[in-house]
C-alpha cells in the first residue's frame, strides 16, 4: 500500500510546479468521450457548451491541456479554434514512465 502511494507521489511531484492556465482563462480540466461514442459530435457539443458558460462568466479565453500523443483530441481542439501556446515536457516523467508532456492550448472567444 505505501509503495503505491510513494509511486504516485514520485510521478505527481514534477507536476506541482506546472501552470496549466493564466488567471484570465476559463480552464477546461477534463473532457472525454467514450471511444465507442467518438466521431458523433459530442466533443464539439461539449466544447460549445463550455464556451457559452465561459462567455456568461465574462471570460474571453478558454484553455486546456492535451497530451502530446493524443492526436485525435489535438485535431478536434485545432478544428474548434484552439491554438498551441506552449508545449511542456517534464523530463523526470519522460525518464520514469515515458511521458512526453502536453500542449497548453487557448481559444480566444469572439
Amino acid at each position: 500500500m505505501y509503495q503505491d502511494f510513494f509511486r504516485f507521489v514520485q510521478r505527481a511531484w514534477p507536476l506541482f510546479s506546472i501552470k496549466e492556465a493564466e488567471n484570465d482563462e476559463y480552464f477546461i480540466s477534463n473532457i472525454a468521450v467514450f471511444p465507442e461514442q467518438q466521431g458523433q459530435g459530442l466533443g464539439q457539443y461539449m466544447l460549445h457548451q463550455i464556451e457559452t458558460k465561459a462567455r456568461i462568466q465574462g471570460f474571453s479565453k478558454v484553455s486546456l491541456t492535451v497530451d502530446i500523443e493524443n492526436e485525435r483530441a489535438l485535431s478536434l481542439y485545432k478544428r474548434m479554434g484552439f491554438n498551441i501556446m506552449e508545449t511542456v515536457g517534464i523530463e523526470p516523467l519522460r525518464r520514469l514512465i515515458g511521458y512526453r508532456g502536453f500542449h497548453r492550448m487557448v481559444k480566444f472567444l469572439a
